[in-house]
Formats: structure tokens, C-alpha cells, sequence
């Protein structure tokens, strides 16, 4: 991500999704003696990279994400911890989110405005509509109801409304539905950094990540949930480790893991694992914990590494600071310049699977795709040592017990991953795992845990009308508020 590109959405962020309508990716550097139009694969590239930077960002995710999922707390700055927000930042990340979802219409665009310049014109359609897809529902699975159904009109509509959550997510199902199928996997995706130009693979991400959005949805629709899961099965989702999708970050700068860049480039060192995470990690004697988190500095020069996790959300005063040498950072493994944005990774489709067969779905033994999904994130992450046993150990799941037993491992899968993992959390309502923040809340709201975002309020100066009638619909415009796919607020 250069730093001009990262120049370049701010200053379309700042004037909101109205302006973001009218920002243009293809403005940016105008040769005259160049063709106007450039090669969606160039586009695609640079959609794909932004995408990385609005979705793993050091504030999207290091700063809510893993944050709210209580991967990591801070050692410092702990107001985000307890879910006190800055207004800027959250305008940032909606501004960041429709400026890709934005960017993505403009390749379809070129694309179907001469689709024979353009080689596999219909997989790169297909690829652009499946990336709007996953960023409508990051940006749904925050806020609620959001800009859908008349968001990215530009001029032609400055006042989108707000489409309501129910609706939303049958039309994500329909939109990955058409995207599937659009997919030629003959042919390529010129210019993706995802799957490196293999059809095969985005048309599995697609059946992959329609099983996400359908059981997110599951305890609303159920029959709704169910179709789409039996879909996409059939339709061949992701089959192996090997499948991941996931965005690389470069060694060299300016393309390199944000996080590493925060370290780095920055000099700062912000971020420690929860105590919550590494006791669970410690508890199960789980072979991930030496990859999720790093020795603590005083106990790595040694032959006998101590992991301590840092309390949750400790207040500014009790926090202790960049330069304590008592607990864990984040280990290597997510921390290296070239560390992936991950996206989806095979646990889940099987994570899914193991659910889908408690709930009657499908068929299939629960238990089985249970600790194929476990064995699945250990491959993935490269965990060695006691992993067959750690696999036999786990619980059977039943239709009684999956809420709590699926949720925790499949919480621990989605480290990294922080949006999903506190989404999971809101709807599965698993225990044992979330704890309140140590310093207390900073922003009050009904309940103990956030289980939305509050709306930015660039919208309530640009969208005024739209966002009021989503609030009057939704409900008031706090943390507090249940999305529509969350049936129930744990700890309330």
C-alpha cells in the first residue's frame, strides 16, 4: 500500500460516502499519452491491496477487530479497549470500506463497458462482485443496516438509504450465488494477488463465504440457512488447507504487514495478548499458543519461555506501557512484513459443516467435521507437538452443547481474523472466553459487550434523513443494540 494510494482515500473519506461515490481510482495518475482506461488487471491489484489495508489495517483491525474479539488489548492507549471510540476513527473505517466497495464497481465498469479489451472479462466481474460481498457484510456486521440496495450511486442519489439487515443478507446469498456460476474456471482473474489468477479457487472462496454469510444468518432463517449451506456445498467450497484465502504483504516497503510496519517503521510496540486468550491457549494445552503469542520479553533469552497474556482493557493509568518486559506481544507468525491479511481459511467452511450437521442441516457427523476443522487451523498455522491428542480430546457436539463447544475452538481458529471472531462471539453466545474490561467500560451501553459499532457521524451531517429512519428502524444508536441476526445479548 503506497503511501500516496493511503493519501488518496483519506482525503476521499473525509467527505463521507456522498464524495466517496465520486472518487475514481483511474484519476490518480493521468498519462496523456496514455489511454484513459487502464487494464482492470492493474486495478484489480490495486483494489485488492487497498482491500487488504481497509480490512487489516493497524486501526480496522488491530484497533477494533482484535480488539472487540479480545485477541489483544493494548499497553498504552486502552479508551478502544473499553469500547470508547474516537468519532474520526469510526468515520475512517466506513469511509474506508465504501471507498473499496466503490473502487470495485468502477472495475466492473470498465469491464462491461468493453468487455472484449478485456481478458476473462466475466471472472473479473464475478471476483469484484464477490470482494463487495465479503466488505457489505464486514460493514453490516458492524453498524446493522447500512447503504445497500442505493449505496455507490454518486450523484444520482447524495441521500442513500439505509437497507435493513433481513434484507441485506438474502440478497449477499443471491449476489455469491450469481458469482459462482458467473466463473469461467477455464479461465484466469488477471491481476488478483489473492488466489494468484486461479478461477477454481475464487469460485470455491465464493461457495465458502456464502456458508458464512448464510450461517450468520441461521438462527433467523433457518430454512433459508439451510438451502444456501446445501448450495454451496454442492457447488464445491474450499477443500483443503491450501485453499486459504488470504492477500500477501511484501518484505519491502511500502507493501508490508501493517503490523510489522507499526513495529518497524513506527517504532511502536501498542499491541499484547489477552490474558484470556493465553490461559485458554495454556488451559487446553493448545500447540498454537507458542505461534499466537511471544515468549515475554524477560523469560526469551531463556531456555523456558513464559507466554503471559496482558488483562483486558486496563485503564490508561494501569496499563503498563510499551517497555514491560512481563507479558506477550503477538507472536512472529502475524508479525512479520510479509504476514498475510487472512480472508477465510478451510477451518471454517468446516467449522460450518460441524455446526450445519448439529442444527440438521446436513449430513454428516458433527463430530467429525468438528475435529477436522480443529486439525485444520493447527495445519494451517503449523502447530506441532501434542495436536493428534489435543484433537481426541475435544468434546462431542450435540445439538445441545454446539453453541458453546463450536464456539470456543472456532473463536481460537479465528485469531486474526477480528470481526469474524467478535461476530461469532455475538451470535453463538459462547462463555468462558470474554471477559469486562479490567479499567471498566468508557462508553456506556445496555449489557456488557458491544455487539454493534456506532455510526459515524460524518453520516449524520451528510445523511441525516437516511441514518435517522435506520435508527428509528434499528434501534437507538448505540453499542448496546442487537443487530437483526442476533437473537440474544449474552451478559445482559
Amino acid at each position: 500500500m503506497t503511501r500516496m494510494t493511503k493519501l488518496f482515500a483519506l482525503a476521499c473519506g473525509l467527505g463521507g460516502l456522498l464524495v466517496l461515490s465520486a472518487c475514481d481510482i483511474t484519476e490518480m495518475n493521468e498519462d496523456p499519452n496514455q489511454s484513459t482506461e487502464p487494464t482492470t488487471g492493474y486495478i484489480l491489484t490495486d483494489a485488492e491491496i487497498n482491500f487488504a489495508d481497509a480490512y487489516w489495517s493497524g486501526f480496522n483491525n488491530g484497533r477494533f477487530g482484535l480488539l472487540y474479539a479480545q485477541y489483544w488489548t493494548q499497553n498504552t492507549y486502552t479508551s478502544e479497549d473499553r469500547y470508547q471510540y474516537r468519532p474520526g476513527v469510526v468515520d475512517g473505517y466506513w469511509s474506508s470500506l465504501y471507498l473499496n466497495l466503490n473502487n470495485l464497481k468502477e472495475i466492473k465498469r470498465l469491464v462491461r463497458a468493453n468487455p472484449s479489451s478485456f481478458e476473462s472479462a466475466e471472472n473479473q466481474i464475478a471476483v469484484a462482485n464477490i470482494m463487495q460481498v465479503y466488505l457489505f457484510q464486514v460493514a453490516t456486521d458492524i453498524w446493522g443496516d447500512v447503504p445497500y440496495t442505493e449505496a455507490l450511486e454518486g450523484a444520482a442519489n447524495r441521500s442513500p438509504a439505509y437497507t435493513p439487515q433481513a434484507e441485506i443478507y438474502p440478497a449477499l446469498l443471491d449476489s455469491l450465488t450469481a458469482a459462482q456460476a458467473q466463473i469461467d474456471v477455464s479461465g484466469t482473474v488477471p491481476g488478483d494477488i489473492v488466489f494468484n489468477g486461479n478461477a477454481a479457487k475464487w469460485k470455491m472462496f465464493a461457495n465458502s463465504l456464502k456458508m458464512r454469510v448464510a450461517m450468520r444468518m441461521a438462527d433467523r432463517l433457518p430454512d433459508v440457512a439451510a438451502t444456501a449451506i446445501n448450495e454451496a456445498i454442492a457447488a464445491g467450497p474450499m477443500m483443503s488447507v491450501g485453499d486459504a484465502a488470504t492477500i500477501s504483504f511484501l518484505s519491502a516497503q511500502p507493501y508490508s504487514n501493517p503490523y510489522y510496519e507499526n513495529l518497524v517503521l513506527d517504532g511502536r510496540d501498542d499491541w499484547a495478548v489477552t490474558q484470556n486468550l493465553v490461559t485458554i491457549l495454556q488451559e487446553k494445552d493448545d500447540p498454537r499458543l507458542p505461534i499466537y503469542a511471544a515468549p515475554t520479553p524477560a523469560s526469551a533469552p531463556t531456555s523456558s519461555p513464559a507466554y503471559v497474556g496482558l488483562r483486558y482493557g486496563l485503564s490508561e493509568t494501569d496499563a503498563p506501557g510499551a517497555s514491560a518486559s512481563t507479558y506477550s506481544r503477538p507472536g512472529a507468525a502475524v508479525q512479520q512484513a510479509s504476514s498475510p491479511a487472512l480472508l477465510m481459511l478451510y477451518d471454517e467452511v468446516l467449522f460450518i459443516k460441524a455446526e450445519a450437521a448439529a442444527r440438521g442441516f446436513i449430513g454428516g457427523d458433527a463430530n467429525s467435521f468438528f475435529r477436522d476443522a480443529v486439525r485444520a487451523s493447527m495445519n494451517y498455522w503449523g502447530a506441532s507437538g501434542n495436536v493428534d491428542s489435543y484433537v481426541s480430546s475435544l468434546p462431542a457436539v450435540t445439538a445441545a452443547n454446539f453453541r458453546q463447544e463450536i464456539g470456543v475452538q472456532k473463536w481460537l481458529a479465528l485469531y486474526m481474523q477480528g470481526i469474524q471472531g467478535w461476530s461469532e462471539f455475538r451470535r453463538l453466545d459462547f462463555t468462558g472466553v470474554f471477559v469486562d474490561p479490567a479499567g471498566g467500560k468508557a462508553d456506556q451501553f445496555e449489557g456488557r459487550f458491544p455487539v454493534r459499532m456506532v455510526y459515524p457521524q460524518q453520516e449524520g451531517s451528510l445523511n441525516e434523513a437516511s441514518l435517522e429512519a435506520a435508527v428509528a428502524r434499528q434501534g437507538a444508536d448505540t453499542q448496546g443494540t442487537l443487530l437483526w441476526w442476533d437473537v440474544s445479548k449474552i451478559g445482559a
